[in-house]
């Protein structure tokens, strides 16, 4: 990889954001250039950061569905990659949502290597 895949993170909890951000910046190929609580602040910021790619927290009890989210961020920032971070309990009932999107998604708990492993292989097929 010529430049680091900028990594922008969107989840409510303080303790999961920070987590990730961990796992991104262990990695050389990733830079982690920002975070938000909410998708709603994640739009309204999101152009202060030009990430590659966002990656967001979604379970069945948001506020938005994983396709509504998806074309949101797609509308102010075309060309944006995203993997969802999905609770290994909600796999089941988020995985139509997911496929129905074409997205890719990790599991909370995160794994690192299967984190930094899902990322590069996203940007590689795109």
């Amino acid at each position: 990889m010529d430049k680091p895949i900028k990594i922008f993170i969107v989840d409510h909890s303080d303790v999961l954001r920070k987590m990730l951000a961990n796992i991104l910046s262990s990695d050389p190929e990733i830079e982690f250039v920002g975070e938000s609580p909410s998708v709603k602040t994640a739009l309204l910021t999101l152009d202060e950061y030009s990430p590659d790619m966002i990656m967001i927290t979604v379970g069945p009890s948001d506020d938005l569905a994983v396709g509504d989210v998806y074309k949101q961020f797609k509308a102010i920032m075309p060309g944006i990659h995203i993997i969802l971070c999905i609770a290994i309990k909600d796999v089941g009932s988020m995985t139509p949502q997911v496929h129905a999107v074409g997205a890719d998604f990790v599991t909370i708990p995160f794994n690192k290597n299967i984190v930094l492993k899902a990322i590069k292989d996203h940007i590689n097929r795109a």
